[in-house]
């Protein structure tokens, strides 16, 4: 996905509040895997244990058969109505990313990769393995 300069400007944030990014892009992943192994509608079960609430409405709309271009036209007004700045953005953008490469059946290898690139850093080399 690329950003308008302005947006990317709105990203910045610190290593630290990136690195506490990583966890959300491993609980992405491991629905890519899931719904792999298993089909996408395993995941339904573990949608109420989503803490973030982005997360949580992009999955119920991924389960509920809800088109891509929909979920996208959603994300986009419910992520940037609020106008977030720094890890918070970051953090919508990587839910955006995820529940779209989840719902498009991206291998989770490279959903992994994809999504460790919005954490930038060590955290992308090692999502590479």
């Amino acid at each position: 996905m690329r950003y308008d300069p302005q947006l990317a400007a709105r990203l910045t944030c610190s290593d630290t509040e990136r690195a506490a990014l990583a966890p959300l892009v491993e609980q992405i992943v491991s629905f890519a895997e899931k719904a792999r192994r298993e089909g996408l509608l395993s995941v339904e079960g573990d949608i109420p244990d989503i803490e973030d609430r982005h997360l949580k409405l992009g999955m119920k709309l991924v389960v509920d058969g809800t088109d891509p271009a929909v979920i996208e036209e959603v994300f986009h007004s419910a992520l940037l109505s609020d106008n977030p700045e720094g890890a918070t953005l970051r953090r919508r953008l990587i839910v955006l990313d995820g529940v779209l490469g989840f719902v498009a059946g991206e291998d989770p290898r490279l959903l992994r990769l994809r999504l460790a690139a919005h954490i930038g850093g060590e955290a992308f080399f090692a999502a590479g393995r």
